[in-house]
């Protein structure tokens, strides 16, 4: 147990935390995390004032489905220290980040451990809390704020804004950009832009869709390009949580009875089906406008999670989805390129992922555009051999955009 704890430490003063990337990636390989947050509560039983203890039994919480217990872990570690650290694998690091976080669930914050794991960078993670002074501020080298867009996170923006406004060093994805990857504010950012197809997506309460149902109002008065099919699920939710296609209003009612959510968001179903009857949807990471593939997921069900569309055991699938990513540049990445950096040049970040798919007559159909989408290299390599050199690419893109962002004269 102590040797997963083995960080070079940079900065005594701040704890270290296993942190997402370790700890996800034990998980994804099938290692029980019990005994690890076993280790991390007599940790904390010795120690009361270890908050990274307490901060990473709130992410493997989260990961064995006690989520409720770990955001209680996780406020507690927040009044305890707001600021961890995640220590490079060399005692001279090349890039010392400073990561602004919001608290919140593992959905909260980009990702980006998985991007900058056993390299040359130190990250720094402060925590946002409104109302609360800021701790002091390790040596950093630039700033990113990894804070995602939800209804709970808007003070934290607010705050951000106020701070970076004058911050001492580059500030990569600024907090007053983040806001406009939400679901409805989307739709009106990408839709003007030519070759994206992206459909209206509108909060309705409950009360507007039980009327809906019983036909006391219109669809097209809840959402402005509205026809069934819709896809629904619940405001605020992540990761295709209550995500489902509702074909009529007896559809809609079905569903509406089997959530217990006020509020919902709707938009209009496209049918995205290749040729071949499968649907194929695409994860991208967009670093500086560019565009590099993460993955690519293949299913007989419109509703494509990687992890569920049947990849790992399908070698057919792999062989297709290892053509999309070694032939990207001159396909796919080629077709919809401009595009892309068209959508990051109005989004205004420079690191965001997009999952998407393709229409029927080729445009580019947006699902989400978020910068915390999980862009990883937890596949094993023994079944999906393309993919390390893909992932490690995307890994030197990063780090090169933060090099230049944090020496922008180059380093001496």
């Amino acid at each position: 147990m102590e040797q997963s704890l083995d960080y070079q430490t940079m900065d005594a003063s701040i704890p270290p935390i296993m942190g997402l990337a370790k700890l996800g990636k034990l998980r994804f390989d099938g290692v029980d995390l019990a005994p690890i947050w076993q280790y991390l509560t007599a940790r904390y039983a010795k120690d009361n004032s270890d908050a990274a203890a307490l901060m990473d039994m709130c992410l493997i919480d989260q990961m064995l489905d006690n989520a409720e217990r770990g955001m209680v872990l996780q406020e507690h570690a927040l009044i305890l220290c707001r600021l961890y650290q995640m220590p490079a694998k060399t005692s001279s690091p090349k890039i010392k980040l400073l990561a602004f976080a919001a608290a919140g669930n593992i959905s909260a914050n980009t990702p980006i451990e998985f991007l900058i794991e056993d390299s040359d960078i130190t990250m720094y993670v402060l925590y946002i809390v409104p109302g609360m002074p800021l701790p002091p501020i390790p040596e950093h080298d630039l700033a990113f704020v990894i804070a995602s867009e939800s209804e709970e996170s808007r003070a934290v923006f607010k705050e951000l804004e106020r701070l970076v406004s004058d911050w001492p060093k580059p500030v990569i994805n600024l907090p007053e950009f983040i806001p406009q990857v939400g679901r409805e504010q989307l739709y009106n950012i990408l839709a003007p832009i030519t070759n994206i197809v992206i459909p209206a997506t509108v909060r309705a309460g409950r009360d507007s869709l039980e009327k809906l149902c019983v036909d006391s109002i219109s669809l097209q008065s809840l959402l402005s390009d509205g026809g069934f099919p819709l896809i629904i699920r619940p405001f605020d939710s992540h990761a295709g949580h209550g995500l489902a296609k509702v074909d009529n209003t007896d559809d809609l009612n079905n569903y509406l009875v089997t959530r217990i959510e006020s509020d919902f968001y709707i938009s209009r179903f496209i049918d995205y089906h290749s040729p071949d009857g499968l649907f194929r949807k695409y994860r991208i990471a967009v670093i500086e406008g560019k565009a590099y593939p993460s993955h690519m997921g293949i299913s007989d069900n419109w509703m494509i999670h990687y992890v569920n569309a049947g990849m790992l055991e399908n070698a057919q699938k792999r062989a297709e989805e290892e053509r999309f990513m070694n032939n990207f540049d001159e396909d796919f990445g080629y077709r919809h390129g401009k595009t892309i950096v068209k959508m990051a040049e109005v989004l205004q970040l420079e690191y965001f992922g997009i999952d998407c798919g393709e229409t029927q007559d080729g445009k580019l159909l947006i699902f989400e555009a978020d910068n915390a989408l999980v862009v990883h290299n937890m596949d094993q390599p023994e079944i999906f051999p393309y993919k390390g050199p893909h992932m490690h690419r995307v890994f030197r893109e990063f780090r090169e955009m933060m090099l230049k962002k944090a020496y922008p004269l180059g380093i001496s």
